[in-house]
């Protein structure tokens, strides 16, 4: 079902709202917006507006090749290995919410259990904003995946909050897909033993991507 977020009362059209131009950092946390009447600044509500609405589209229409090489470009080169023929080439009009719920996408199969991987590396980058990786997941499909992502998230990862934020955005509806998906030890990786009486120590997979 499509997403269709009402514009607050008073709150004119973004003029532009061209997919790949400006519209969607906007509405992305860190982006601030002045306030009326004020001096200070206050941060930007994080609202999916009709460029992320329709990057969300242009993305699904994407071959999975250019997602994953998106995605390798952005950080993701602990799984370049398994793709080796791809070149990594960023589309900097892709929001990065968007591009880790268009990996989630697929039937289950080998193939995509590896980008499910590959894409939970990208929805786990911090400068995300936990409101349109829910939007995406919803425009996408993949709620219930990235509900499976959360709950694991919550258990090992060592940013919880985020998870916390993430979970408490997505829709209610949200059931999370338990069969076939990746578990923990597939989204961190893991040292050897760290030193005497110390087991190995293990490292939740994110891109830091510069947006």
């Amino acid at each position: 079902m499509s997403l269709v977020i009402p514009r607050p009362p008073g709150q004119k059209k973004n003029s532009r709202q061209a997919f790949g131009r400006l519209a969607w950092p906007l509405s992305r946390q860190g982006y601030m917006m002045p306030t009326k009447g004020r001096s200070s600044s206050v941060a930007a509500p994080h609202v999916a507006d009709g460029g992320f609405l329709r990057a969300c589209r242009a993305a699904a229409g994407l071959p999975f090749d250019a997602l994953r090489a998106a995605a390798i470009a952005r950080g993701c080169s602990h799984y370049a290995p398994l793709w080796p023929s791809l070149t990594p080439a960023d589309r900097a009009g892709l929001p990065h919410e968007v591009l880790g719920c268009a990996l989630l996408r697929g039937p289950a199969n080998a193939e995509t259990f590896q980008s499910i991987r590959c894409g939970a590396m990208v929805l786990s980058d911090l400068g995300n904003s936990p409101e349109l990786i829910a939007a995406a997941a919803e425009q996408l499909d993949v709620a219930g995946r990235v509900a499976h992502l959360v709950r694991l998230g919550l258990s090992a990862d060592v940013h919880p909050q985020f998870w916390a934020s993430v979970q408490a955005a997505l829709p209610g509806s949200a059931a999370e897909e338990q069969d076939f998906l990746p578990g923990v030890s597939r989204l961190v990786t893991e040292t050897r033993l760290s030193g005497p009486g110390k087991g190995p120590v293990r490292k939740w997979l994110r891109t830091q991507y510069r947006r």
